[in-house]
């Protein structure tokens, strides 16, 4: 449990400050690009899985990247006994 206290507020301090643009109006990726393939999750797919304590917003924004890890967001973590609303994002490996 302190390793990942450890590694959110680390996370907490290199996000601090950082943007996120919104994505170009015309997307000019080529689909046949390999880095551009489905991930090997079919949409009806279902994945269960429990937020840390201090998440109640676990899970806002999920994002399954191309090489099949999982990427949960959680943006009102509160680290334990510290500093409220800091954020975190968890990576879930496939």
């Amino acid at each position: 449990m302190i390793r990942l206290i450890a590694a959110l507020a680390l996370f907490s301090l290199v996000f601090v400050g950082m943007t996120v643009s919104p994505a170009p109006a015309q997307d000019r990726r080529d689909p046949s690009d390999s880095k551009f393939r489905e991930a090997p999750f079919a949409p009806s797919s279902q994945i269960n899985f429990i937020g840390a304590a201090g998440t109640p917003r676990f899970g806002d924004t999920v994002t399954v990247l191309p090489n099949g890890n999982i990427v949960v967001t959680a943006p009102d973590y509160d680290i334990p006994s510290s500093a409220n609303d800091v954020g975190a994002v968890f990576c879930l490996m496939a």
